[in-house]
């Protein structure tokens, strides 16, 4: 499962997509530069078969993205933070993106890692 599949890449691009479709409204209040997205992922760790191709799939659909004219004329930007899928380190790199003004996130998959961000969303 660590190949890179088109389903793979259609998952990735789908979730972000509709989650990038749905911020519309955010992406209007964020007035200039590039729209960030906080991307936390389990990229290495017992997960990395799965979160590797989620990433490269979302990666392919944010550059096609940004390829047809961003999103409301504004490139798309992942922030990417690897969670190891460990809940701890989820919340770390919530708080941390968080910290950098980003308020648009992606999470992984995975349960713990969407659990232990739930009190953290607003």
């Amino acid at each position: 499962m660590g190949r890179l599949s088109r389903r793979n890449v259609l998952a990735g691009g789908a979730a972000l997509g509709a989650g990038t479709l749905a911020s519309a409204r955010l992406a209007r209040a964020q007035t200039s530069g590039p729209i960030k997205i906080g991307f936390i992922v389990s990229m290495s760790g017992t997960a990395a078969p799965y979160g590797k191709p989620i990433h490269d799939g979302t990666q392919i659909a944010v550059d096609r993205m940004n390829k047809a004219g961003g999103v409301l004329g504004r490139k798309v930007e992942l922030v990417i933070r690897d969670d190891q899928l460990k809940p701890e380190n989820t919340v770390a790199a919530f708080q941390e993106l968080k910290g950098l003004g980003i308020n648009l996130f992606s999470i992984g998959p995975f349960s713990p890692p969407i659990l232990a961000s739930l009190p953290l969303l607003e």
